[in-house]
């Protein structure tokens, strides 16, 4: 599946279709330090959130950062109104597969205690089913940062990656 959204892209990369974008209201108090850790913290127990994409030898080929964290902007904008505009702008920017991010995070401040967090990751490297894992650890981890608690999530027992070699060797 990544082959075909890798070949799709070639073919229209201005397309922001296959973006997966995600838009929340946050009120309150918001750590933005602990929230991009948190961020921070699930790139790097994910691999596929460190991947980008070359073609060599006439096939696509995953590679997988060492390292890699993102970037957390706020952007100030003046009411709720202006701020949902400005994210979904956000929310369609199409992504180079060649290189990272595959994904993108933004905090729209509307007020001291409401901030828009928009975040949008390539379909190439994420789904509905690792969407609801990402908001789960990520709700996790800076509930744990926040109080100043240990983080506690399962260690890992295989990689995307590992899944999509089996796909391959398994469907071709």
């Amino acid at each position: 599946s990544q082959q075909r959204l890798w070949f799709l892209n070639q073919i229209n990369p201005e397309s922001p279709a296959y973006n997966i974008p995600a838009l929340f209201l946050l009120k309150g108090n918001l750590d933005v330090t602990s929230l991009k850790e948190a961020i921070n913290r699930i790139i790097s127990r994910h691999e596929v959130l460190r991947t980008y994409f070359e073609y060599k030898n006439n096939q696509t080929v995953q590679v997988i950062a060492d390292t890699f964290e993102c970037t957390l902007p706020i952007i100030k904008v003046t009411n709720l109104a202006e701020g949902i505009e400005k994210a979904k702008e956000a929310l369609q920017e199409t992504f180079n597969l060649n290189q990272l991010p595959l994904l993108s995070t933004k905090i729209f401040s509307i007020a001291e205690n409401e901030n828009l967090f928009a975040i949008s990751i390539h379909h190439i490297i994420a789904d509905a089913w690792s969407s609801a894992i990402f908001a789960y650890e990520l709700s996790t981890i800076y509930n744990a940062l926040i109080e100043k608690k240990e983080v506690i999530l399962n260690e890992l027992d295989i990689q995307y990656a590992d899944y999509t070699m089996w796909q391959k060797n398994n469907f071709e």
